[in-house]
């Protein structure tokens, strides 16, 4: 089933820049379709929360693709380092301080490996925080013993001014003290920072990087047009810590690994990265960015390790965010895009 049969009547869909968002995965995703399990694309309006695209892609072998349109889709939360980096500026860290990886770290209880795999492009050695946070998971821990002084009670303080929780939301949890009551006794995990043993809805990434775009305000996404307005936080962060991340992520389009999202006319901001949770060879890329008014979120599934799957996220959302420029300037009165049809092998 389509998702444009799954939206509802007064839903705030767009079902033209949903045809497009498929024929920009689909093709982008067909050299390597053996090798690809799955995905997911969100579109919203930065300023109003409105979700204008929201499709899951999953592929079942011989039987081919199937889509859906639900928010319970999940990615590791390998692929929340973004909030680690507001978090360590939350803590007093400068986004020019530097730290040393050599591209691997062992977590000695669990044996698990975390590898930076990017490492060939400005990984290895002494790196900035504001650089670490995209290209070294190994750093951004080194940072994080350093300015949490090795404490989950401070660690989950400075974090939950980001809108990410290491736990479940309790509003009992008003100041530091209420939070180092609740962590004393736990052991300092730096991999439970980096996520390697948990997960985070595609949609929640995507409202974190919608609220970076809102200068600090946090919206709840809408998916329909009786959904009320609902302002979560006003102000996620530091405005400085704001703006030093905004900045950041405009110099990832420019000059760094986000560069395939880089469209004439927009000034994109953005962050990608590669997951390999718990070692293991399935790798999840992910694209998080926001410009022309808009917020894109894409991600892709792959069984095999491929060098390439860090762009192809990239060139998704590129597309899409070249569409909505033209959208804007022409209202978009051309028809919707021919809708590629994935391969499916004969059985």
């Amino acid at each position: 089933m389509s998702c444009a049969n799954m939206v509802r009547s007064n839903s705030l869909i767009d079902s033209a820049l949903v045809n497009h968002c498929r024929r920009a995965f689909y093709e982008t995703v067909s050299p390597y379709e053996a090798e690809t399990h799955g995905g997911s694309i969100i579109v919203s309006e930065t300023e109003t929360g409105n979700i204008k695209a929201l499709i899951n892609f999953n592929r079942h072998g011989i039987d081919g693709w199937s889509e859906n349109a639900s928010t319970d889709c999940f990615v590791p939360a390998l692929n929340s380092p973004l909030a680690i980096y507001i978090a360590l500026l939350d803590a007093g860290a400068n986004p020019n301080d530097f730290f040393y990886t050599n591209g691997t770290l062992l977590d000695e209880r669990s044996g698990i490996i975390v590898r930076d795999w990017n490492y060939r492009y400005g990984g290895v050695g002494n790196i900035s925080i504001s650089r670490a946070y995209e290209r070294s998971k190994v750093a951004l821990v080194e940072a994080c013993e350093q300015f949490f002084a090795r404490s989950m009670a401070t660690a989950a303080f400075h974090l939950s001014h980001t809108g990410i929780y290491l736990g479940d939301e309790d509003e009992s949890l008003t100041d530091y003290q209420s939070y180092y009551e609740r962590y004393e006794d736990t052991t300092w995990q730096p991999l439970s920072l980096l996520g390697v043993y948990d997960k985070l809805k595609v949609i929640q990434i995507h409202m974190f990087t919608s609220g970076l775009a809102n200068e600090g305000k946090l919206l709840m996404p809408r998916l329909e047009e009786s959904a009320p307005d609902s302002i979560i936080y006003e102000s996620m962060a530091n405005p400085k810590d704001i703006e030093s991340v905004r900045k950041s992520m405009r110099d990832n389009v420019l000059y760094g690994l986000s560069h395939k999202a880089k469209v004439d006319g927009v000034d994109v901001c953005g962050f990608s990265n590669v997951s390999n949770p718990n070692g293991s060879y399935e790798q999840t890329s992910l694209f998080t960015g926001f410009g022309d008014k808009y917020t894109i979120t894409v991600t892709i599934n792959m069984f095999a390790q491929n060098a390439l799957i860090r762009i192809l996220p990239q060139k998704i959302a590129a597309s899409i965010f070249d569409v909505l420029l033209h959208k804007s300037k022409n209202n978009f009165t051309r028809k919707p895009p021919k809708i590629y049809k994935p391969h499916r092998a004969e059985k």
